[in-house]
C-alpha cells in the first residue's frame, strides 16, 4: 500500500458497551441474524 504523506497513527482501542447477558440468547438463531453475521455460513 502508498501513502502520500505520513502512515496513519495506530490508536488503541477499548470496549465502549456490550450487550447485557440478561438479553442474550445463546444458541438461539433467527433469519435476521443468519443473514447479518458477516461471515460464509
Amino acid at each position: 500500500m502508498m501513502y502520500l504523506e505520513k502512515p496513519p497513527k495506530l490508536i488503541e482501542t477499548r470496549m465502549f458497551s456490550s450487550m447485557p447477558p440478561e438479553f442474550r440468547r445463546p444458541g438461539v438463531s433467527s433469519e435476521w441474524a443468519d443473514a447479518n453475521r458477516g461471515d460464509i455460513q
